[in-house]
């Protein structure tokens, strides 16, 4: 659209005005000028009845879903939406909406409008198929006669029916041809890396790869991702096959009198892999299962929640706290306000005692399980809080076990 009047500037530097159908020009801006100054050009329909609103002045604000102007926008399919789109092209569109003279204008508009749609009609399609494979998953479930064995990282959990139940097909083609049994000599010393410099089965591959590298070993497997998937292997399958496999060696069987293994809360594998994952703004749940579909076969998470909705609604909620104080110290202060809000002081001593021993050795797998020990004598509203889960897990033995220590003092 173009402007009766323009602003220019003179040789001093002062602003002038210069009207472009009687040819005028003025020092005082004109209130015609004023009411120019900023109109919307161009809409842009989001998701979810969200609009994006360009203006003539090149500024872009947004329309809620129920027609309010607001700067944030807080839609996260919009804002993946917008992700998408090309760049470029927006930017063109801001830059016709501040009169730069252009052909075919409506023509790019028109243009811009329909690839959104399509990238609409995309991501809806996406969300469909998601939505089909969630339902028939949960038909598989229902249709199983025996429940299938959870996924165990602490000590005394029985896996020989986990390992001799048939492995389920997937998309990983490192899933169906490494198993325990089978894996190559180069595959085995590389993973014998894990346990010899120590890495930290709650941190990332990313942070520990740096100090196996320079070890000759690590050039045994080549494929970085294959690196970083024997990686999440050894940290989901450590320590699974302690008892047992002792017991296998030497021909014997689990004594009677053994306790009963420990039991995971509901949420405990399910927000380690969210602290694991790559979280932006954007991110919402069908990002992190995308990005970690190997680990909810592995971790059994359909196991513990068996509705894809309560996953996701878990996770949504998770991912807030993760957006909101994407720093680990501000989420930290989040969860000693929660534990000082629900008192949450139900472990001994001793047992922080052990704990404290275990992290100072970095024994990712006793830390675990103490901290599995510890969480019997918790509540339930404290354990099914979202707020108990927005840390991993090391880092949240760490916090109860300062806690515990200012308690008693």
């Amino acid at each position: 659209m173009n402007k009766i009047w323009k602003e220019y500037r003179a040789p001093n530097g002062k602003k002038y005005y210069y009207n472009t159908e009687t040819k005028k020009t003025t020092w005082e801006k004109p209130e015609a000028a004023k009411r120019e100054e900023i109109e919307p050009v161009f809409v842009i329909r989001l998701m979810n009845d969200w609009k994006l609103v360009i203006c003539n002045n090149g500024m872009k604000y947004y329309l809620d879903n129920e027609n309010e102007p607001t700067k944030e926008l807080s839609d996260e399919e919009s804002l993946r939406l917008i992700e998408l789109f090309d760049k470029e092209k927006l930017v063109c569109l801001i830059g016709i909406a501040r009169g730069y003279a252009i052909e075919n204008v409506e023509k790019i508009y028109g243009n811009i409008v329909e690839e959104v749609e399509f990238l609409k009609e995309d991501m809806k399609n996406e969300q469909e198929r998601l939505k089909k494979e969630a339902e028939s998953e949960v038909r598989e479930i229902v249709l199983k006669e025996a429940e299938k064995p959870r996924m165990n990282l602490v000590e005394g959990y029985d896996s020989s029916e986990s390992e001799e139940e048939e492995e389920e097909e997937d998309d990983y083609e490192f899933l169906n041809n490494v198993a325990d049994e089978g894996l190559s000599g180069d595959k085995a010393k590389f993973m014998e890396l894990f346990d010899r410099y120590g890495l930290d089965k709650f941190s990332e591959w990313s942070m520990e790869m740096n100090k196996v590298s320079k070890d000759p070993d690590f050039y045994l497997v080549t494929d970085d991702q294959e690196r970083e998937d024997l990686f999440e292997r050894w940290c989901s399958g450590q320590g699974i096959h302690s008892t047992s496999d002792e017991e296998a060696k030497e021909g014997g069987e689990p004594e009677e009198h053994e306790e009963r293994p420990l039991e995971p809360t509901k949420f405990h594998y399910l927000s380690q892999i969210v602290s694991k994952s790559e979280i932006r703004r954007t991110t919402i749940f069908q990002d992190i299962k995308r990005q970690n579909k190997r680990l909810f076969k592995e971790y059994k998470i359909k196991d513990f929640i068996e509705s894809s909705k309560e996953q996701e609604k878990f996770v949504s909620k998770l991912l807030f706290y993760y957006k909101t104080f994407p720093q680990v110290e501000d989420r930290t202060k989040q969860f000693n306000d929660f534990l000082r809000e629900k008192n949450a002081n139900y472990t001994s001593m001793s047992d922080m005692n052990t704990l404290s021993e275990h992290i100072k050795r970095n024994d990712t797998y006793a830390i675990e399980t103490t901290l599995l020990q510890i969480e019997c004598n918790f509540p339930q509203d404290v354990l099914s809080d979202v707020r108990y889960y927005i840390l991993d897990l090391k880092q949240k033995t760490i916090e109860l076990v300062k806690n515990s220590h200012v308690n008693e003092k």
